[in-house]
């Protein structure tokens, strides 16, 4: 003003991210024999309310994947020579 005078004051801003990322739990980790089917349930869901779509992949190209895009699905396991980790 005319006579320097000054005030302040204060403003908290929060700033949110614009879109967060999906929750998901693709379930425990699992033991089975050589060529049998396991059963996979996944859940996931958006904090924000937006769809969620799945898709399973596997670092085997022997596992068959009964139904990729679905939350659940079985999968069967190739035959195996020794103890195998697949992910």
């Amino acid at each position: 003003d005319s006579e320097n005078q000054k005030g302040t004051d204060q403003l908290i801003l929060l700033v949110v991210p614009e879109n967060s990322a999906p929750i998901v739990d693709a379930g425990v980790d699992q033991i089975a024999d050589e060529r049998t089917m396991v059963n996979l349930v996944c859940s996931a869901y958006d904090p924000d309310g937006d769809m969620v779509t799945s898709s399973w992949t596997s670092s085997n190209s022997d596992v068959v994947i009964d139904n990729p895009s679905s939350l659940s699905t079985s999968v069967k396991l190739p035959a195996v020579t020794k103890d195998q980790t697949i992910t």
